[in-house]
C-alpha cells in the first residue's frame, strides 16, 4: 500500500500536467480544423462555386434568364452540401487521432511519471512508429460515443426539464449525480483499454 501511495504521489504531478496540455492540443486541433474549413469554404466561394456569381446574392435584374439562376443555386446547394460532409469527416478523423493521443500521453505520464509535453511527443512517437494510430482510434471510438450517448443523456434528463420549469428537483439532482457516475466510468474504462494499447 505505501509503494501504490507512493507512485499514485509521484505521478500525479505528471498526470496534471498532461492534462493541461490535452485540453490545450484539443483546443489546437479543433482551431486547426476551423481555420481549414473556413479556408476552404472561402477559396470556393472566391472561385464561385458556391453558387454565388459576380452578380451578388441580390436579386437577378428583369432581363434575366431564371433557370440558369435555378441551375446555379442548386449547383451552389450541392458545392455547400459537398463541402459540409468532408468538413465533416475530416473533423471527425481530426478529432479522434487527437483524442487518442491523449489518452495515450495520460497513460504514458502515469507510466512513466514524466508528463506535460514530453509524455504528449512520446504518446504521438509511439502511434506513429508503431503504426498503431487506427488501433488507438478503435479502442478509443466506444468510449467517445458512450461519453457522446451520456451527454445526450444529461442534456434528455436534466437540462431540458430544468429549461422548462427553472427549478431543481431532487429528481434532477439524482439523475445528475447518476450520469456523472456513468461518465466517471467510462472515462476509467476507457483509460483501462488505453494502458492496453500503450502494453
Amino acid at each position: 500500500k505505501t509503494s501504490a501511495a507512493a507512485v499514485l504521489r509521484s505521478s500525479y504531478p505528471a498526470m496534471a500536467r498532461t492534462q493541461l496540455v490535452n485540453c490545450l492540443a484539443l483546443l489546437l486541433a479543433n482551431a486547426a480544423v476551423f481555420a481549414a474549413l473556413l479556408a476552404a469554404f472561402n477559396a470556393a466561394e472566391a472561385l464561385h462555386l458556391l453558387g454565388v456569381g459576380a452578380g451578388g446574392a441580390g436579386a437577378p435584374p428583369h432581363g434575366s434568364r431564371p433557370t440558369s439562376v435555378s441551375s446555379d443555386s442548386g449547383s451552389g446547394s450541392r458545392a455547400v452540401l459537398a463541402l459540409s460532409a468532408a468538413g465533416v469527416i475530416v473533423y471527425s478523423v481530426a478529432l479522434a487521432n487527437a483524442s487518442a493521443v491523449c489518452n495515450l500521453a495520460t497513460v504514458v505520464a502515469a507510466a512513466e511519471g514524466r508528463g506535460g509535453a514530453h509524455a504528449m511527443l512520446k504518446a504521438l512517437l509511439m502511434l506513429l512508429r508503431a503504426g498503431d494510430a487506427a488501433t488507438a482510434v478503435a479502442a478509443s471510438l466506444p468510449a467517445s460515443l458512450a461519453a457522446a450517448a451520456v451527454e445526450a443523456l444529461f442534456q434528455l434528463r436534466v437540462m431540458r426539464p430544468y429549461m422548462a420549469t427553472g427549478k431543481v428537483t431532487a429528481g434532477m439532482l439524482c439523475e445528475g449525480l447518476l450520469v456523472a457516475y456513468i461518465h466517471a466510468m467510462i472515462c476509467v474504462l476507457d483509460t483501462v483499454v488505453t494502458s492496453m494499447v500503450y502494453q
